[in-house]
């Protein structure tokens, strides 16, 4: 195998081209911390400096640059600014199940991918009995979703995604009413309240620890925390009594919560929480909420930040849609689905055993990605969008079976297998952006010198080429050796490699 003497010298098609799965774009991102001096001249070709020009490596090969993220970690001079391109392409709708491409033909180009997350998150939430087998637990659809941007972004479009929820709330109240009166005629006028569930499947933001509990248990444990300003939980985060993160962190393991109210004598314990979350604020409100990488919070959730509208819209625009009616029906379908889940003795959703083999590959890649290559606090998000993949299996397969549920077990088909690996891409993709809003996200590339390795390095090479780039980059021999046993490359036999990502 024929190789270049200089290893420095590297075309641009062995730097920058990648697979076709989008977790690749990750990589640019790292390229917005490296100087003038740390650039290297790519076949001829001056590559002027990131900061200079806002230009990434991928555009002056002509990529497609809605493909590719190029922000940067640096520190932005207004609070509230990051990258409007963050957002990669998600170009799979037509593949979606009926009933989530119906919601998405209601929205223009900007807003629809917000509103698909948006709905499968608030569609989590009613899926009862819906579960699946993750890591030999029992793991049920439930989602938490965060949403960002700058005020008149469009990120109120996703108060739409909660009328799904409507019809059902509307039916469990009525029922109650009905249920209340008769036990109010037996009971000759007693205190009944106490009886009955909750009217509703919505919990508000604005509530405390010891309100939450409450109403979990009153809705035997589900339940919809749905929040479109930030601030609102983030000042009750700050009381003394109100910040229930430790009950998101519990609940989206469907962890045991218990509580002891000593004022009343009140014992209350919630066996099995299945609680969805969906909040949008500012990126300076995001603050109040997650304070760092290592708040156990910013694992939990999918994050998508929406780009600024630089336009004043067109208000009276007529659209062939009609987002009411659009959502009235949906949301009368999820009440029969609901209702049908109810009676339901349970659904397992289960994958191929093709698609947990690749399911499990494509979480190693993902993981070696963060870990490797941006930072090793990043391990707890890759594990957990695993379990986030997951679920998004199980609300796109409950989904598009909600007309014939017959049986005790769905398999996930190949369609809704690839529409979540697309998704996660865009889902890593934008965790990333999310951590330089926080405030202790400072120094968050602390293995550039591995990126930086990965980069100089071409898509085949040997170890020998690899140890001297190495030492160049400014990475140990030893750990060398452990970094080429990662996932990122491929051995190709005795002393020869190639990366995992790169055509």
């Amino acid at each position: 195998m024929e190789k270049e003497n200089d290893t420095k010298n590297i075309s641009v098609e062995n730097e920058i081209k990648l697979e076709d799965i989008s977790i690749s774009s990750l990589l640019p991102i790292l390229e917005g911390e490296k100087n003038e001096e740390e650039l290297t001249t790519v076949d001829s070709v001056e590559v002027e400096t990131i900061q200079e020009t806002n230009l990434s490596i991928s555009e002056q090969a002509d990529i497609d640059k809605s493909t590719i993220s190029t922000t940067s970690f640096e520190e932005e001079n207004e609070e509230d600014n990051f990258d409007e391109d963050v957002e990669l392409a998600f170009n799979s709708y037509e593949k979606l199940p009926d009933f989530f491409q119906e919601i998405c033909s209601c929205f223009d180009e900007k807003d629809r991918l917000m509103m698909l997350l948006s709905s499968i998150t608030v569609v989590s939430s009613i899926l009862p009995k819906v579960y699946g087998e993750y890591d030999r637990m029992k793991v049920y659809s439930n989602l938490f979703l965060y949403v960002t941007g700058n005020a008149g972004s469009g990120k109120g479009n996703m108060t739409w995604a909660k009328k799904l929820t409507s019809v059902i709330e509307s039916n469990i109240k009525l029922t109650n009413e009905n249920s209340k009166l008769v036990a109010s005629i037996l009971l000759q006028g007693g205190k009944i309240e106490s009886l009955f569930p909750s009217d509703q499947i919505s919990i508000p933001g604005n509530s405390s620890t010891a309100g939450i509990t409450q109403l979990l248990e009153k809705q035997n444990g589900n339940g919809l925390i749905f929040e479109t300003e930030g601030d609102t939980i983030g000042n009750v985060f700050r009381q003394e009594f109100g910040n229930y993160s430790d009950l998101l962190r519990k609940a989206f393991h469907h962890e045991q919560i218990s509580q002891y109210r000593k004022t009343n004598e009140q014992f209350t314990n919630i066996n099995e929480p299945k609680v969805s979350v969906l909040i949008s604020s500012t990126p300076s409100q995001l603050k109040s909420i997650i304070q760092s990488l290592e708040n156990g919070l910013f694992s939990r959730f999918m994050f998508f930040n929406t780009s600024p509208i630089n336009e004043f819209l067109d208000v009276f625009k007529k659209n062939e849609n009609n987002r009411a009616e659009i959502f009235d029906k949906k949301a009368e379908e999820l009440q029969v689905l609901f209702l049908k889940l109810k009676e339901s003795d349970g659904i397992k959703i289960s994958l191929t055993e093709q698609q947990q083999k690749k399911f499990v590959e494509k979480c190693n890649l993902n993981k070696s990605i963060l870990t490797n290559l941006i930072n090793q606090d990043l391990d707890a998000t890759a594990n957990r969008m695993g379990l986030i993949m997951f679920r998004i299996m199980m609300v796109l397969t409950g989904i598009r079976n909600k007309t014939e549920i017959i049986s005790n077990e769905l398999l996930c088909n190949d369609d809704d297998f690839a529409l979540t690996l697309e998704l996660a891409d865009v889902l890593l993709n934008n965790a990333v952006e999310t951590i330089k809003m926080l405030p202790k996200s400072g120094g968050i590339i602390s293995n550039e010198s591995r990126n930086k390795l990965f980069q100089m390095l071409p898509n085949e090479f040997t170890t020998k080429e690899a140890k001297t780039l190495g030492v160049q980059c400014g990475v140990a021999e030893r750990s060398i050796d452990r970094f080429l046993k990662s996932a990122l490359f491929e051995k190709l036999e005795h002393g020869v490699w190639k990366k995992s990502i790169s055509k």
